[in-house]
This record gives structure tokens, C-alpha cells and sequence, in this order.
């Protein structure tokens, strides 16, 4: 794993920024801590965990009130 020194900014979305933290993983971070959206996508995540492995999606590994973290592939 190799950091960087400031994150790279990726894309802009309809919730949030994404942003490459290290060349390993990126992060969606919300335009705002209480950002409806990005609750609804962390059901989405919660129940995409419950079913069996897909390697064509991306799961988030870590998530906080305002961010999750995606491995890059």
C-alpha cells in the first residue's frame, strides 16, 4: 500500500466526492454529515454484505457517518 500526501480527487457524485486516498482504496466522502442520500447507499451496502459474494461490485469495507471506503481492484 502506498499513501499519498493529499487525496486525489476522483469524481463528484449525486451524494458525495470520491477521492483515492492511497492507490489501494477510495473514499466517498458526503457534502454533509446528516446527507440522506448517502444513509440510503449504506442500506444498500448493508444488504449487498448479507448475499453472497459478486466480484463484479464494489463493497465498501469501512463506512462512518459521512464516508465509506472502497479497495480498488
Amino acid at each position: 500500500m502506498t499513501t499519498r500526501d493529499e487525496p486525489k480527487l476522483l469524481n463528484f457524485g449525486g451524494v458525495g466526492i470520491v477521492y483515492q486516498v492511497t492507490n489501494d482504496i477510495t473514499v466517498k466522502r458526503a457534502f454533509a454529515e446528516d446527507n440522506k442520500g448517502i444513509h440510503k447507499e449504506y442500506r444498500i451496502y448493508d444488504i449487498l454484505d448479507s448475499m453472497p459474494y459478486c466480484p463484479n461490485l464494489v463493497r465498501s469495507f469501512y463506512r462512518i457517518p459521512f464516508a465509506h471506503f472502497f479497495a480498488i481492484f
